[in-house]
């Protein structure tokens, strides 16, 4: 499974580079900003502007920085899940071939009854847990059972080969569905974190472009404004790029 970005999170992050890249233009909103100031304080008005600016801008893109990061290695976590995935089927298809075999063999030596004594189902389930676990009751049986009279004097039992057929398999199969368990356990780890740098993003987000929208407009910038605006529907963007229409898929190679 390839590790793909979250949409939530790339259309926050181009949100972001907007406001971030407003900053360029700080020097002549600041000069029109405390162009009605007195002129003795208007230097330190000024470099009291740049600083909060600079302070809630670089604030912004460490808390943009540390959103993708943090999305980044929740989709790696998601990404291992094929692998793990396919490992646990693969072998919970080998148990069940094993004691569908087993069944098979059973029936054709002894009876239907006799399946019952070894905890062999006449329907094997599909459930890898369920697989698992029936495979271990199977092994456990085995090494109590004792075979009754086959049908025919030919027919060889022989318990120590059908366990050597199903222990393997059935260890690893625990093995691996612990494996998918851990995983799920870090997934759901990683997804907090996601959440928690997403938070924090959007607190960043809303106090830099409101204040921002301020400043502007007191400066006579109203297209910086609109620039910067949040958008009212969706935390974290700006209205214009929230508004942006979507850019067209590329038709496929024929």
């Amino acid at each position: 499974m390839s590790e793909q970005p979250s949409k939530m999170v790339t259309d926050r992050q181009k949100s972001s580079n907007i406001v971030q890249a407003t900053r360029t233009q700080l020097d002549l909103v600041a000069d029109a900003f405390v162009a009605g100031f007195p002129e003795a304080v208007r230097p330190e008005a000024k470099r009291a502007v740049a600083l909060i600016v600079n302070q809630l801008v670089d604030g912004l893109a460490s808390a943009t920085a540390s959103m993708v990061g943090a999305d980044a290695a929740n989709a790696r976590e998601l990404a291992d899940d094929g692998g793990l995935l396919a490992r646990r089927d693969a072998l919970a298809a080998e148990v069940a071939g094993v004691i569908g075999r087993l069944r098979d063999v059973v029936r054709a030596y002894f009876s239907e009854d006799t399946l019952r004594l070894l905890a062999v189902p006449s329907v094997l389930p599909t459930d890898p847990v369920v697989l698992h676990r029936t495979g271990l009751a199977v092994l456990e049986q085995l090494r109590t059972f004792e075979a009754p009279q086959p049908q025919l004097p030919s027919m060889k039992f022989v318990h120590a080969e059908w366990r050597a057929l199903l222990t393997q398999p059935v260890t690893d199969l625990g093995a691996a569905i612990e494996a998918v368990a851990v995983d799920r356990r870090e997934n759901q780890l990683t997804l907090v974190e996601k959440n928690r740098a997403i938070e924090a993003y959007d607190a960043a987000f809303r106090a830099t472009t409101h204040f921002l929208m301020g400043l502007f407009v007191a400066a006579g910038h109203d297209e910086l404004a609109s620039r910067v605006k949040p958008s009212s529907r969706r935390p974290g963007r700006t209205d214009e790029e929230e508004r942006a229409p979507s850019p067209e898929p590329e038709p496929a190679a024929s």
